[in-house]
């Protein structure tokens, strides 16, 4: 197996449990590029955006985590809950679903009091838009600056 690489991407909160959620994105094309280095049991870390939608108590700073499924699987994110309709800022004015295009994931992690998305990521501002359109690579510098406490629900294995 090869090792576990960590990413980190922009929402509006942290992650759902895996049957509900997955690695949720906005276009087909960033999914598309994604599934060419993505691995399985990869990590991709949640920072808060800023966004008016995003959870005010986690603005600005590291949400959760959602590790990579084995084996790596495409999914229709919006339909993952049956019977519960999502909030009306999930869709775009034109009625159509904001992060149509999944990447199932096998564990989830939701983190409390957790570092600034500025002290882990220092450039995270600079990538826009981008910065929650795909993932992006993480440092091993930056990687060690995450403090996940052993008895944080699905530590095992992190």
């Amino acid at each position: 197996m090869m090792s576990m690489n960590y990413y980190w991407t922009k929402t509006w909160g942290a992650p759902d449990v895996p049957e509900y959620d997955g690695l949720a994105l906005s276009h087909e094309g960033y999914r598309a590029k994604i599934l060419e280095y993505i691995q399985p049991g990869d990590i991709v870390l949640y920072l808060t955006s800023d966004a008016k939608e995003a959870d005010p108590k986690l603005h600005g700073r590291l949400a959760g985590a959602v590790q990579i499924s084995d084996p790596i699987e495409i999914i229709d994110i919006e339909f993952r809950r049956p019977g519960i309709k999502r909030p009306a800022e999930h869709y775009r004015k034109d009625g159509k679903f904001r992060w149509p295009f999944g990447i199932a994931i096998s564990r989830s992690w939701k983190f409390i009091d957790q570092v600034s998305n500025n002290v882990l990521i220092p450039d995270h501002a600079d990538y826009g838009m981008q910065g929650a359109a795909t993932i992006h690579p993480m440092s091993h510098d930056q990687v060690a600056q995450l403090h996940v406490p052993a008895g944080t629900r699905g530590h095992k294995g992190w």
